[in-house]
């Protein structure tokens, strides 16, 4: 175990000071693409039906891909877009199961500190939006919204990879978001469940400032 946590560390050492060597972060005017992908942890608070009908639904954990335009206000502020697609598991009054997507289109306010001058890590918060699709046979999932808080760091690793200049960095995004609590109404047959949903995800993926 003290091996792996050497070798961890050694390996995040490197990777600061790779950063530091050959790359710069973006400057006020910068645009930034994000792709990425993770886990998604979602917490389901559903109540007994309008007509005394036993709650018994629930939603599984998924995965979730998402992608970001990022919009540099100053050296420090960014504005973000990020639309994505989660694949969770929905469970019926029957017990039975069923694959459900679902749509959160967020956007969020940051704010970078430069470390190293390329390692950026960031404090963003916003609003979400998500719609579900893909529901299962004689249930409907209504859409809702809510307030966002998220936190994260790009980690620039290659600077100035055109000759053109188009591309400045390129670099590594690890993010994390938390989701509050939003009003998702589940109807399933012809009975409403109140329904509040939180959600926890984690995404790494790639970063490309231009």
């Amino acid at each position: 175990m003290h091996t792996i946590n050497k070798i961890i560390t050694l390996s995040f050492v490197s990777l600061i000071i790779f950063c530091n060597a050959h790359a710069a972060h973006p400057r006020k005017g910068n645009f930034a693409i994000k792709a990425r992908g993770g886990y998604m942890d979602i917490n389901d608070d559903i109540k007994n039906g309008e007509n005394g009908t036993k709650a018994t639904q629930k939603f599984k954990n998924g995965l979730i891909l998402d992608g970001a335009l990022n919009y540099f206000i100053t050296d420090n502020i960014a504005v973000e877009v990020s639309p994505g697609i989660g694949f969770i598991e929905y469970q019926k009054l029957d017990s039975t199961k069923k694959s459900i997507s679902l749509l959160p289109i967020t956007a969020t306010a940051q704010f970078y500190l430069p470390i190293y001058d390329k390692v950026m890590p960031y404090l963003g918060g916003g609003y979400s939006h998500t719609f579900f699709f893909n529901e299962p046979t004689n249930v409907k999932i209504n859409d809702g919204g809510s307030g966002v808080a998220q936190v994260g760091v790009d980690l620039y690793v290659l600077d100035h990879i055109f000759h053109d200049g188009n591309f400045h960095n390129v670099g590594i995004n690890i993010d994390a978001k938390y989701f509050f609590k939003a009003k998702h109404e589940i109807t399933e047959l012809t009975e409403k469940f109140k329904n509040d949903l939180s959600r926890f995800t984690v995404t790494a993926g790639l970063t490309v400032v231009f």
